[in-house]
């Protein structure tokens, strides 16, 4: 009704124009021209219709052709507005609020934590702090923190799978070497003198990385001492440690 009323408002003033122009044709005819009055009353007559149709069909045919344009894109907007309003309604009914306001505004958006939104239905989510470590594995546990894995390539060649048959030597004999320090060696693969007397450097290094006092086998002179021993000798300590 409103588009009606502002067309016929814009017509009214074209043709109201184009009188006013045809009547001011007449005049300038008749007084100017010198026309009579039947030519003076065509002519004007003539020009006022040729201008009101003009107006009609430019301004009025544009205003209304606009109009028209409008209102054909004010559903094409509502349209996308109420499928954008669809499709968020999904995601929250999928995904939850919070996953769904990642979803929808990423760049503004906090993550909410995955566990929230992967626990079973009904049950309550349980957020980890972000700082807690996962609790180490038995394995792990029970490794010596500064024991490095050993490999096939690396380890000393003197190392034994076990004791030889007359029994394994005394290695607390060796200045430097006490029970515990022993059963270490022991669980290395040394079990005799003459293996700790052959020690290279990098056999040294070796057990001296799966040791708890580091440095103990060159400050000691451990190769010195087992050469002795394993030879049937005895050292100041190997003495000392048999009296008492």
């Amino acid at each position: 009704m409103e588009k009606k009323q502002d067309n016929t408002e814009c017509m009214i003033t074209g043709w109201g124009i184009a009188a006013f122009v045809g009547f001011l044709a007449m005049v300038m005819l008749y007084w100017i021209a010198g026309f009579d009055l039947n030519q003076t009353v065509f002519s004007g007559g003539l020009i006022g219709a040729v201008l009101g149709f003009g107006l009609s069909l430019t301004i009025c045919g544009q205003q209304t052709a606009a109009e028209d344009l409008s209102s054909e894109e004010k559903p094409a907007a509502r349209y996308a507005r109420e499928a954008e309003e669809r499709r968020k309604a999904r995601i929250v009914t999928t995904l939850g609020a919070d996953a769904a306001e990642v979803a929808i505004n990423p760049k503004t958006s906090t993550p909410p934590s995955v566990a929230a939104h992967t626990a079973a239905p009904g049950a309550a989510a349980t957020l980890a702090p972000a700082d807690k470590k996962p609790a180490p594995t038995a394995a792990a546990a029970a490794a010596p923190a500064d024991a490095p894995a050993a490999t096939e390539d690396d380890r000393p060649k003197v190392l034994l799978g076990a004791a030889r048959a007359g029994g394994k030597d005394d290695l607390k004999l060796i200045g430097g070497v006490g029970p515990k320090l022993e059963e270490t060696l022991n669980d290395l693969g040394v079990y005799h003198f003459d293996q700790v007397a052959k020690f290279t450097k990098a056999d040294i290094a070796w057990v001296d990385e799966r040791l708890r006092f580091k440095g103990r086998i060159e400050r000691d002179d451990w190769m010195s001492q087992a050469k002795t021993l394993a030879a049937g000798g005895e050292t100041e300590f190997s003495k000392g440690k048999k009296k008492t």
